[in-house]
């Protein structure tokens, strides 16, 4: 087993979310050391906004782990290269980009000082080429073990977690003149023109709440940092959350799908517009069979091909397998 120095903001809520299941998974297939760069006083985060360079406290403590294969997780994190040198044995450091294409223009900072690089946007994958970056796609997925269906009265039609935009805000407002929405609104946002509950810091909570839905809406399109070079729309981590939970998610037909779900069997669609969305959950909400059979599909999906250890058993085969160059031989 490989000897992985896991490094994530997982102490940053509501983001431990999304990051405390790949930190589980990867812990779970070496030989594992969790290092958080927000416990260090010379660390600034930049919440992906921009690059992040791990402070030397932390880098001083990882070289005495002495790592095999350093894992970067989201969040604009990297080795600044003359620092590099700290970290005795060459390890092969690992670099994730979570929120592409959103954080591209930082991800396309960072990427070149990593050995291996992933993004989560297949669509930003061009980018990395232009750069001359061989960034690998590796799609999203979620830990089945913590998030699952549980059985229970369901207490709203559709939830949304997550960012307040504009456009989000449209489609939830049309779906609550429809159905019993209920929204987790990050800390301080006052926006929603819905019932909005509090934001949900830990997965068991995130759980509980997802399961009280009958569906889950999750928006793709891009709008915060957007691609102007395209009309980008990516799928979330929402959709595979409520995947594992047994839930039917929402996200529009534009969004790129690939080998994630079948649209209509696994996952809904509908056409962007609030009008659509209303449509669509309408349809579905008025067929509870219809939506279990795609609730227990989704799972069954999730379950065969996208949980965080799939993830992280590739990225470590890739790792296994990689050559550096001669010059750091």
């Amino acid at each position: 087993m490989l000897r992985v120095a896991l490094v994530a903001n997982t102490g940053q809520p509501p983001y431990g979310n999304n990051l405390n299941p790949p930190v589980r998974a990867f812990a779970a297939l070496g030989v594992a050391r969790l290092f958080v760069p927000s416990e260090y006083a010379d660390f600034a985060s930049t919440g992906g906004a921009a690059p992040a360079p791990l402070p030397r406290g932390l880098l001083d403590n990882l070289a005495r782990f002495a790592p095999e294969v350093v894992v970067c997780l989201g969040g604009g994190l990297y080795v600044p290269r003359p620092l590099r040198a700290l970290l005795l044995g060459g390890p092969i450091l690992v670099g994730i980009a979570l929120s592409d294409p959103q954080a591209l223009p930082a991800s396309l900072e960072i990427a070149p000082s990593f050995d291996l690089f992933y993004t989560q946007d297949e669509g930003s994958v061009p980018a990395y080429a232009s750069r001359a970056v061989a960034a690998r796609y590796l799609a999203l997925a979620a830990d089945p073990a913590t998030l699952f269906p549980v059985p229970g009265a369901k207490s709203c039609d559709v939830l949304y977690f997550g960012k307040w935009t504009e456009y989000r805000n449209e489609l939830v407002r049309a779906l609550a003149r429809a159905a019993t929405v209920r929204v987790l609104a990050y800390r301080g946002e006052t926006r929603w023109e819905a019932p909005a509950g509090a934001q949900c810091d830990d997965e068991a909570a995130l759980r509980r709440e997802i399961n009280a839905a009958r569906l889950v809406l999750d928006p793709t399109r891009v709008e915060i940092f957007p691609d102007g070079s395209r009309d980008a729309h990516r799928i979330t981590p929402r959709a595979f959350m409520a995947a594992a939970c047994g839930v039917p998610a929402l996200v529009e037909e534009h969004c790129p799908l690939h080998d994630s779900f079948s649209a209509g069997e696994e996952i809904a669609t509908f056409d962007g517009t609030p009008e659509g969305v209303v449509a669509v959950a309408g349809e579905l909400l008025a067929d509870g069979a219809r939506r279990q059979r795609m609730g227990e599909a989704a799972r069954r999906r999730l379950l065969a091909s996208h949980t965080w250890t799939h993830r992280a058993r590739r990225v470590l085969d890739d790792a296994a397998a990689f050559h550096p160059p001669s010059h750091r031989r």
